[in-house]
């Protein structure tokens, strides 16, 4: 009984993290073929169609780089499903170390921070934002209007509203290899898996905080 515990908890730390380092040679090259370290899709696998066709249809590599990020680091692990999508290449990483220590050191000591580096920084930056923002921020943002109460859709229903939003960024974050259409077709079902997860949290009474502004309005008037 207690193997089979460990078993069950080990498979369900692999789910959600990963095992890059329990990873035998033949899964490590599989996986570095595709991805870096931090999950970012290797620079020559990246518009593999062309800009338009990967947009549409896809990159073609997209179902081998699902499954060497979450060989690595599964849904929550560094450079899994979620992490992965959202990680910078490990080029620009690098650079963005290199940067750091040559700004922390002592005047006059070495550094190896490049002028290849300082490239690779201003050309990866513009696309690292973009990605945070598009994937982290429209959710988020959602997210927050749901709590607040504010959701054109979900109104007071403040649990639906968050769930719909995190959900829907969530199933477009881990389809957006497979290209536009899939990765709207994913966020729809999120949406609707996270809405319905949300609802079991919707407070059919006031709030708290809604109680206490409206005590404080009926005081003021």
């Amino acid at each position: 009984m207690k193997h089979k515990t460990s078993g069950v908890i080990d498979s369900a730390a692999r789910m959600l993290v990963g095992n890059r380092a329990g990873l035998n040679s033949t899964q490590r090259n599989f996986v570095n073929k595709y991805v870096g370290s931090h999950g970012a899709v290797k620079t020559d696998l990246k518009n593999n169609r062309g800009f338009l066709k990967n947009i549409l249809i896809g990159n073609e590599h997209a179902t081998d780089i699902a499954r060497a990020r979450y060989m690595q680091g599964g849904l929550l692990g560094q450079g899994g499903l979620i992490r992965g999508e959202l990680a910078p290449s490990d080029e620009y990483i690098s650079s963005a170390r290199k940067l750091k220590d040559y700004m922390l050191a002592d005047a006059g000591s070495a550094s190896d921070f490049s002028r290849s580096d300082a490239k690779t920084l201003l050309s990866g930056s513009p696309m690292a934002a973009l990605n945070i923002g598009f994937n982290v921020g429209f959710p988020a943002m959602e997210a927050a209007k749901a709590i607040r109460g504010e959701s054109e859709e979900y109104g007071d229903r403040r649990g639906s509203g968050v769930g719909a939003a995190l959900g829907s960024g969530l199933g477009f974050l881990l389809s957006s290899n497979f290209g536009l259409p899939a990765g709207m077709l994913a966020s729809y079902i999120g949406k609707n898996v996270g809405q319905r997860a949300g609802s079991l949290f919707d407070n059919k009474e006031q709030t708290p905080y809604d109680q206490t502004m409206s005590i404080a309005e009926k005081a003021l008037m």
